[in-house]
């Protein structure tokens, strides 16, 4: 079988799905063709010898020629529309790649509802395509993403979803046939750890993190449906009952939006947090991710939204308990006193709570990270079981 597959980003968490998934799927003798951006961050791991899939930088090759210099670390509105026109111009060169590899079907990575130009191209072009939705709904409330994310579900010819949640919500907003819509769950992220979980010690001293302090960890992209507005007033009463408590915050802000990071600085500063606050308003590379999760006591996903989330999966790949709300697929993923605990969204008491119970309580601490750590590891996270469930899913689809 032949598979075209589409992951638009080049980095971040989608990159990362897709990468694991490609090659899984190409030791099951999966034809994989992989097109993404054109600054692919994982583009050292792949070789055709060792990896078995074939990867084609194919989006947003122009941007830095029609900028006339490497991108700022925030864009412009300008230069966030000029990407979206470039995406839109590049969509032809998909359809290119689907009939010049003669594929069987085109698997779509999503997060953004542009993908609906992508997905058009390639139904009128009579191409058979499996979207996965890492967000249900868009992680917007305008009235057009909610729109082409409803154009998209009803091309695709079939829908996967990372869990049961997820799949009744998009039944019950989109009014898809059950039989269209497919749970496989998310694939761990132990690959970010190959050589073993690292020094704790080693990492904090790098981070400028004591021994002694009790580390929170909020990780990913920065954007208002993460909830670290939330975070912030809860963590002045968990440094108040704990005064070596320590938040750090690691992320690009970007999806903060005009101002948006100036504000979280700014509330910061006025609830009295801003000296127990350790924030890096960037991405980061691959390579640098595994000290922040070394250094953690415990993450936190404080979302007042979500389907499902790869930052989890980084807790726990890294055996650390996560405290996370009651939103999308959470509930499925944290195992109540087990690997975590779970809070109501928007409640910063509830969430200062959890958070003081899980930093003062070594013994609890441990045993969730341990917990954690086998869940990782546990068949139904592997990479082989979701490259399995994927392709018998092609087969069906194919055979349709």
């Amino acid at each position: 079988m032949r598979v075209l597959l589409v992951e638009i980003y080049g980095r971040g968490g989608l990159t990362h799905y897709t990468y694991n998934l490609a090659r899984e799927l190409a030791r099951r003798q999966v034809e994989v063709t992989l097109l993404t951006g054109c600054e692919y961050e994982l583009a050292t791991r792949v070789s055709p010898g060792g990896n078995g899939f074939r990867v084609e930088a194919c989006f947003y090759r122009r941007s830095e020629r029609w900028t006339g210099r490497r991108a700022p670390a925030r864009p412009s509105r300008l230069r966030r529309w000029l990407k979206a026109a470039e995406y839109v111009l590049d969509t032809p060169r998909v359809v290119r790649a689907y009939r010049r590899e003669r594929a069987d079907l085109a698997h779509l990575q999503g997060s953004n509802p542009i993908l609906v130009v992508t997905l058009a191209a390639l139904k009128l072009a009579g191409a058979r395509a499996v979207y996965t939705a890492h967000d249900v709904s868009p992680l917007s409330h305008r009235a057009l993403a909610r729109l082409l994310d409803q154009l998209i579900y009803r091309l695709a010819d079939c829908v996967v979803v990372h869990s049961d949640a997820d799949r009744e919500a998009l039944l019950g907003r989109f009014h898809l046939a059950p039989s269209k819509v497919v749970v496989i769950r998310h694939g761990n992220y132990l690959f970010f750890r190959p050589d073993g979980e690292g020094d704790r010690a080693e990492a904090r001293r790098g981070l400028g993190l004591g021994e002694t302090d009790r580390v929170l960890l909020f990780f990913g992209f920065l954007s208002w449906y993460k909830g670290l507005d939330v975070l912030l007033r809860a963590f002045r009463a968990v440094r108040d009952a704990l005064p070596q408590a320590r938040l750090v915050v690691v992320g690009d802000p970007l999806k903060l939006g005009r101002g948006g990071l100036a504000a979280c600085r700014r509330l910061a500063r006025d609830l009295g947090v801003e000296k127990s606050l350790v924030l890096r308003a960037e991405y980061l590379p691959m390579h640098e991710v595994p000290p922040y999760f070394v250094a953690a006591d415990c993450v936190v996903l404080p979302y007042r939204e979500v389907s499902q989330s790869g930052v989890l999966h980084l807790a726990y790949a890294f055996g650390r308990p996560v405290v996370a709300t009651r939103v999308g697929g959470f509930p499925e993923a944290v195992r109540e006193e087990e690997t975590g605990l779970l809070v109501p969204p928007e409640d910063p008491a509830a969430l200062a709570a959890a958070l003081i119970r899980l930093l003062a309580d070594d013994e609890a601490r441990c045993r969730m990270g341990a917990a954690a750590r086998r869940a990782a590891e546990e068949q139904s996270c592997s990479w082989a079981e979701v490259a399995e469930r994927t392709r018998e899913l092609y087969g069906a689809v194919t055979a349709r």
